[in-house]
């Protein structure tokens, strides 16, 4: 990559009108406007800005904070039924044992080491998924399934972050006394409950808080206007609070150490997607719409940004690693295929507008294999 000299603000120019420009073509003949955002970022890499280059982890970072934030206000708890769960948990487990199990065949790796491959390779796409789950249960709002990708989508990357932590903490430990074994996945399993209870209490204070800004006066004077910018701002400064909980500093210490074992207490992804679920399910209607508008369109240079950032790292180098690759990705794929039709069989009858609606259940049948297909591309 070279890196060229020009001014910063001419880099982000061009990172928000050709990124835009691309975005619109794209969309304009039926194709994924994000693909076009990653198309620019990856000319862009060719004459990359030296203060950009060292910022592009940076922004993709807080871009894909929008990508949570959003998650979490449009997630319930309605949302997080038992079939969404199975959806959310059964084919990514089935996708990491398929590229673990040919890689210990392969590669003559450790089962633990096998998981930990399976783990790094499985499909995690939430980046991508949830914008166009947005954007397809908008334009679809009678068809339930994108709003349950939608839901599942971010479980699932939790799920894998979590299998990730506990396989990563037994490999490094798999020669220690039982003691460490036993911290690594108590503080992984403990570092689950703390970020869900942690971020749910900090969602249901914000709301509450935030709903009664409006009665602060000093002197006589209202001190908040009760706008919904305000409440965004707000709610913007929160949520990143939370979303640095969970992360490290530029040393890779914890900012928050779990303590007795590696790592740190919170998860910075779910944290967000929690307390903004929290704060959604406590604060009123109308300002929680508020808010999402002003998200909405800041979300719009959120995608230029994460995408282009995203296509600036786009390197052909790891595809020389394809045929040594690409049979633990097969099998990967298989056994999720595998998973996704397994799950969306077992939830026929609870995927229904109400308990019990035989009518729902027929057309989940009827459209069994179109289903599962959504599911797992």
């Amino acid at each position: 990559m070279r890196v060229a000299e020009y001014p910063l603000p001419l880099a982000l120019a061009y990172v928000l009108a050709a990124g835009y420009v691309a975005r619109t073509l794209f969309i304009s003949v039926h194709l994924p406007g994000a693909v076009g955002v990653i198309v620019v970022g990856y000319a862009l890499s060719h004459f990359m800005q030296e203060e950009l280059l060292e910022a592009r982890d940076t922004l993709q970072e807080l871009s894909f904070f929008l990508v949570l934030l959003t998650a979490g206000f449009e997630i319930s708890l309605q949302d997080v039924r038992p079939h969404v769960m199975l959806l959310a948990t059964l084919p990514i487990l089935l996708e990491m044992s398929g590229i673990a199990f040919v890689a210990c065949w392969t590669l003559g790796l450790t089962p633990i080491e096998g998981y930990v491959l399976g783990a790094v390779l499985a499909g995690l796409g939430d980046g991508l998924v949830i914008p166009k789950m947005l954007e397809l249960g908008t334009e679809f709002s009678s068809n339930a399934l994108p709003r349950m990708v939608f839901t599942f989508a971010p479980l699932e990357v939790s799920v894998a972050l979590t299998t990730f932590g506990i396989l990563r903490g037994l490999s490094d430990v798999r020669d220690a006394a039982p003691a460490s074994v036993v911290a690594t996945v108590a503080a992984n399993v403990l570092n689950l409950v703390l970020t869900i209870a942690v971020g749910s209490a900090i969602g249901v204070t914000s709301g509450w808080l935030l709903a009664r800004r409006t009665l602060i006066v000093v002197r006589g004077r209202q001190l908040f206007t009760g706008t919904a910018l305000e409440a965004f701002v707000l709610m913007l400064a929160v949520a990143l609070a939370a979303f640095c909980m969970g992360m490290n500093s530029h040393d890779q210490i914890p900012f928050i150490p779990i303590g007795f074992a590696p790592g740190s207490a919170f998860s910075s992804e779910l944290m967000v997607i929690v307390t903004g679920a929290a704060f959604a399910a406590t604060v009123e209607m109308n300002v929680l719409h508020g808010i999402e508008q002003v998200l909405g369109g800041v979300w719009v240079v959120g995608q230029l940004v994460l995408f282009s950032m995203l296509g600036s790292k786009t390197l052909f180098a790891p595809f020389t690693q394809l045929p040594s690759v690409l049979p633990l990705m097969l099998a990967g794929l298989a056994c999720r295929a595998i998973g996704t039709l397994a799950s969306v069989a077992a939830t026929l009858s609870a995927r229904t507008c109400q308990p019990g609606c035989a009518e729902c259940v027929r057309a989940n049948r009827r459209a069994f294999y179109a289903d599962a297909a959504f599911c797992f591309v």
